[in-house]
């Protein structure tokens, strides 16, 4: 949301007080959109209310800095994002939402020296960045019995 947003401060927000909100998402397609629209449908509460669908991470967040709705996007999006900047993280029930990165290779050919500093890449820094950039928030705690929010070994889940 943005840092102003009435939501900003406030703790373990219900859904059902978040899908009263405008919100700000991808493009029909998009991975994260349909973890968004999948998650609240497995609630019960599907996504009713969309001010707008735009076709890149930059400008959900320019258009829910703006004030134009809120939005859900991965921790990575916002790694690089300064902890005072103009996006707040909302403590919503039930979040952060979990979803698994998949790498796809030719098995049977040798993956040149680029491709596999890449993958050792994803697999061990990735998961670190997120965790640093939300451990970093101010006020931000972690979810209960989650102090590990997304820290994971090589190869599972994050």
């Amino acid at each position: 949301a943005s840092r102003v947003h009435p939501l900003a401060d406030a703790q373990a927000i219900p859904l059902r007080r978040l899908v009263q909100e405008p919100f700000v998402l991808r493009e029909p397609g998009s991975g994260t959109r349909l973890a968004v629209e999948k998650f609240f449908a497995a609630q019960g509460m599907p996504l009713r209310v969309l001010r707008m669908e735009l076709a890149s991470n930059e400008a959900v967040k320019l258009a829910v800095a703006g004030g134009l709705g809120i939005t859900v996007l991965s921790a990575h999006t916002l790694a690089l994002e300064r902890a005072d900047g103009e996006l707040a993280v909302l403590d919503v029930e039930g979040f952060p939402i979990r979803r698994q990165w998949y790498l796809v290779y030719p098995k049977a050919r040798e993956l040149s020296v680029v491709a596999a500093t890449f993958l050792d890449f994803l697999r061990t820094e990735a998961p670190r960045t997120a965790e640093r950039y939300l451990k970093n928030l101010p006020g931000r705690r972690a979810p209960q019995g989650r102090p590990d929010l997304l820290a994971s070994e090589p190869g599972e889940p994050s």
